[in-house]
Parts: C-alpha cells; sequence; structure tokens
C-alpha cells in the first residue's frame, strides 16, 4: 500500500503565533512512499527517496516553509478530491535531489527570524588568456563574505572542487581546447564581497553554510591542494 504525508500547521517563521488561536496554513501531500520510519524524536524518514525530512527544533521543515503537524494517510484519502483539496501534491521520487534540498534545514538558522535565510555564492573561472567562465550556487544558512574571505587566498582565489561547489571550469570544458596550458583550478570571488549574498532562493547543493565555512577554513590549513581538482580536470 502506498503511503502519503501531508503536513499541516504550517508558518513561514517558526516563531510565529497567531493571537487568534489560529495553527497556520495546510501544506504540501508529499508522496507516494513505500515506508515511512520514525524513532524517538528524530523526523520521519521516508522512501523513496531514502531520507529524513527537515527538522527545527520541535517542527518538520520542507521547501523554506515549517510545519507543526503531520499525518500519514493511505491512498484512498490521498487520491479523494475532498481530502485537502487545497494541498499541493509533491511526488518526491520524480526529482529525488530537489526533494532533498527542499528538506535540508539551514544552519545557522537566522535568529531573529529573517526570511532571507539562504547564502548565494557567485564567482568565476578565468583562464590564462583572460576567457571569464561565471558559477554559483545556493547554500543552506547563512554565511558572509567577512567570515568567508578569510579563507580565501591573497588575490581572492578559492578551489571549488575542494569544497564540493561548482566550478566555473565546466563553462570551459565545452571547448574542444580545454584543457590547455593556461589553464588551472583555481576560480576568484570579487573583491567588492559581491560574490557573497542572501537570498531566498531554495538551496542548490547539499551544504549547510556551517559545513561550507568549515569546509573553507580546512583547505585554507591546507594552503588549498591542487592535485585532485588538477586530475578531475585533466590539467598537466
Amino acid at each position: 500500500m502506498s503511503i502519503y504525508i501531508h503536513l499541516f500547521h504550517g508558518r513561514e517563521d517558526p516563531n510565529w503565533q497567531d493571537p487568534d488561536g489560529n495553527y497556520g496554513f495546510t501544506g504540501p501531500l508529499l508522496g507516494p512512499f513505500t515506508n515511512v520510519h520514525m524513532e524517538y524524536a528524530m523526523p520521519p524518514r521516508i522512501s523513496p527517496p531514502n531520507v529524513h525530512l527537515g527538522k527545527f527544533e520541535d517542527m518538520l521543515f520542507y521547501d523554506g516553509k515549517f510545519y507543526g503537524g503531520w499525518t500519514a494517510v493511505g491512498e484512498f484519502y490521498a487520491l479523494d478530491g475532498d481530502y485537502c483539496p487545497g494541498a499541493q501534491r509533491v511526488t518526491p521520487g520524480m526529482d529525488e535531489d530537489e526533494f532533498k534540498l527542499k528538506s535540508l534545514v539551514p544552519d545557522p538558522m537566522p535568529d531573529p527570524w529573517r526570511p532571507a535565510m539562504n547564502t548565494r555564492l557567485s564567482y568565476m573561472y578565468r583562464d590564462g588568456g583572460n576567457y571569464k567562465f561565471y558559477a554559483d550556487c545556493v547554500v543552506a544558512g547563512r554565511v558572509t563574505w567577512e567570515e568567508l574571505k578569510a579563507y580565501v587566498d591573497n588575490d581572492f582565489c578559492f578551489i571549488p572542487f575542494n569544497a564540493g561547489l561548482p566550478c566555473g571550469q565546466a563553462g570551459a570544458q565545452k571547448y574542444a581546447s580545454f584543457p590547455d596550458d593556461t589553464d588551472h583550478v583555481y576560480n576568484e570571488m570579487y573583491e567588492d564581497g559581491s560574490s557573497v549574498e542572501a537570498t531566498k532562493a531554495t538551496p542548490t547543493v547539499l551544504m549547510t553554510a556551517k559545513q561550507l565555512l568549515a569546509k573553507f577554513k580546512e583547505q585554507h590549513e591546507k594552503s588549498w591542494p591542487e592535485g585532485e581538482a588538477m586530475e578531475h580536470f585533466g590539467i598537466l
């Protein structure tokens, strides 16, 4: 039998309390799943995909919103048009990676709450001929330029491959001439700080801001080693 999860008692601010005694908005109807598993105070693990729903304090987190309640229902109710007719139907199996990203809880969580809770990183790869290829990504949670720039080199360069981030070299790889003797593994951030900005956008990489900062610190302490990235891109 297929199982569906319906999220409810939703709010965009986890600290929200309605003085009129309302319980928030209805959330999406997720499914179908073959298995829903829960232990102690952990959030439910569902499969497929085999992933926990996000959890923040005593609420579940999904797609930038917080839910104080959830219920598991069978296919009879899920397919009944009268059951939560306003609920968005979400089929996680259609895009497992997207579902995982939407369940990724920002870390750190802003306090006091601010809607712009994620961080967009923008940077570029500049080869020896001064050709530029741009890359960006969104991580869950907030990190600032002041925090991050301490772990890039004096020219604001870093190796995104080492940090598990998209690389500007991906744009250069579209050309048959890549790699040549002008190519390298570094990308550069913008000196004016515009490489790091707050955003409401959904994360595009399975990484929180806290994990990102720790990864940059680790790589900085190793002087951003080039070997694995050079091997990956075939740069001699």
